[in-house]
């Protein structure tokens, strides 16, 4: 079964210096709006970044001088012998909810450049990944040069870009889309509570702004990657004899 093992929202704006000077405001906002799960806050001077968590770091935000990111992780719960399940529409609300905090505070004007969303899932090995051959299952079914010696490690990663309607030179809008896919060979715990090997496969939906944008539709985006997985990717694996059961 296909497990939804992470989450993730990036929005990507211009790299701004003044995080550092105001990044006790923005931690004071963003506790203020989400006082029940911003329980942990660590504040990198260095880095120019600040973290703020739950208690046990399965949700977290960070905000960088380029990046503003939100995440959820799934975690098997071993006393209740189940998982506790990523909440999708939790992180997209709070993605949604804190964006005007973070834009206010440091004064984010035309300046979005990028809106990424990440799915992460854990899948059970299939045929010609066994006995953690990875790196010979690519080896097999991509490489066309000869190669001596075992193989065993390995990863897989390829991209592509999709048009996005209503631009062109008319509009002066570029946009376009990325979609990244990456496979790796992992372990994770499943459903019984033990370790197996499995693999992950992180799906990295982008819509690049061309010229930069004032703001960012964190749903419609949604929408597009939500759409694409199920029409698209999820198939593929599926046809895997994955059995798709995320939502």
């Amino acid at each position: 079964m296909i497990h939804l093992s992470r989450f993730l929202i990036g929005i990507r704006h211009n790299r701004i210096f003044r995080m550092q000077s105001l990044s006790g405001q923005l931690i004071d906002r963003l506790v203020k709006a989400y006082p029940k799960d911003f329980l942990r806050v660590t504040e990198t001077q260095f880095g120019n970044e600040i973290a703020l968590s739950d208690a046990d770091n399965l949700l977290v935000a960070t905000v960088t001088r380029d990046d503003i990111i939100v995440e959820g992780r799934k975690s098997f719960d071993f006393e209740a012998r189940k998982y506790v399940e990523v909440n999708k529409q939790k992180i997209l609300g709070m993605a949604t909810a804190c964006l005007p905090h973070i834009s206010e505070v440091l004064a984010l004007d035309k300046d979005f450049a990028r809106i990424g969303m990440i799915f992460e899932f854990r899948i059970p090995v299939f045929a010609g990944v066994e006995n953690g051959n990875f790196g010979k299952f690519i080896a097999d079914k991509f490489i066309s040069f000869k190669t001596d010696g075992d193989k065993t490690e390995g990863s897989a990663r390829f991209a592509y870009k999709l048009k996005v309607s209503g631009g062109g030179i008319i509009r002066n809008i570029k946009d376009y889309r990325n979609a990244i896919v990456a496979m790796i060979p992992a372990k994770g715990i499943d459903e019984d509570g033990k370790e197996r090997d499995c693999l992950l496969v992180s799906v990295d939906l982008q819509h690049i702004y061309d010229p930069l944008q004032k703001s960012v539709d964190v749903g419609e985006h949604y929408g597009f990657a939500i759409e694409h997985l199920k029409q698209v990717i999820l198939p593929e694996l599926k046809s895997k004899g994955v059995e798709i059961n995320y939502e």
